[in-house]
């Protein structure tokens, strides 16, 4: 715990600034009113959507880029095409995989709950990894070349994250019977499923939640890997800060106390992966806090 606070206090010392502090809150103040005291920002209807989307996460990210470039003072990146391409890549993997909603207007996934529930997992998974994947073997995007966009235990010290989400779980416990939460959780209710091919409950809900804690996987590999690893050869460990407020509008369809904390657990973990070039913490804490939500969701159905 001592070493994670230490990079914390370090990167506010060097890449902190109140102006900026005070912007982004604003920013995500007024963002989180609009989403949650007056309507959802998005909502699945139309070809639009797809434009809506990319549009919505390009906000969080040039708020971010924009930000931190004009406090520190970096402009020699602009006229990179380099750094374009990556940007449109980089709002494109949130966009395709906010979009698998949309599928339910094709008919797509509607074979069966379970069947539904697994593919929209296995989608988000293939998306995140597919283009930062292609983009790697075009572009020297990843500082930590010897790693798969920091997938290494190097630098992973578990026991810290677990004294982590063993101070979390009671707040996850307290939230637990909150009526946005059970309107979320558990992502995965039994249904006919189990009925239909005569299996029992736990093998259809440990099927989902694998597929579940694969696609957080690949959530971190994104954001707290590929995301600020190559973002980092333009803003440095500056690249935390667009990846936070994307990270933070990801969340809106989320309860608005899980899309809060994914603030403050973004940059925490996102500093953390920039100082050691491994994200296995967010992994770990990710999966863990995922999985606890699941388990006192679960304590609440009949």
């Amino acid at each position: 715990m001592k070493k994670i606070l230490n990079y914390l206090l370090e990167h506010q010392k060097a890449h902190g600034s109140w102006w900026l502090l005070m912007a982004f809150t604003l920013f995500l103040g007024l963002s989180f009113y609009i989403n949650y005291a007056q309507k959802p920002i998005l909502s699945y209807s139309g070809w639009l959507y797809w434009l809506r989307t990319y549009g919505f996460y390009g906000l969080a990210y040039f708020v971010g880029v924009v930000g931190y470039a004009l406090v520190f003072k970096k402009q020699n990146f602009w006229s990179k095409p380099e750094f374009w391409v990556l940007s449109g890549a980089l709002l494109l993997v949130p966009t395709l995989n906010d979009c698998a909603n949309y599928y339910r207007d094709w008919g797509v996934f509607e074979i069966n709950y379970f069947v539904r529930k697994v593919s929209f997992n296995l989608h988000c998974s293939v998306v995140y990894l597919a283009i930062p994947c292609l983009l790697m073997f075009i572009y020297e995007y990843n500082p930590h070349s010897k790693t798969f966009f920091g997938f290494t235990a190097t630098g992973f010290d578990w026991r810290t994250y677990a004294i982590m989400l063993a101070i979390m779980l009671p707040l996850l416990w307290f939230v637990a019977d909150r009526p946005d939460f059970l309107n979320t959780y558990p992502r995965y209710k039994p249904s006919h499923a189990e009925f239909y091919w005569d299996v029992p409950k736990w093998l259809t809900i440990g099927a989902y939640e694998l597929s579940y804690a694969l696609q957080f996987l690949s959530l971190e590999l994104f954001f707290r890997g590929f995301f600020i690893f190559a973002l980092s050869k333009y803003l440095g460990q500056g690249a935390v800060y667009p990846m936070v407020l994307i990270y933070a509008f990801i969340h809106f369809s989320k309860p608005m106390p899980e899309a809060l904390g994914s603030i403050f657990g973004g940059f925490i973990l996102g500093v953390v992966a920039l100082r050691t070039g491994s994200v296995m913490g967010g992994v770990f804490i990710h999966i863990g806090v995922a999985w606890a939500m699941e388990y006192f969701a679960f304590r609440q159905l009949p």
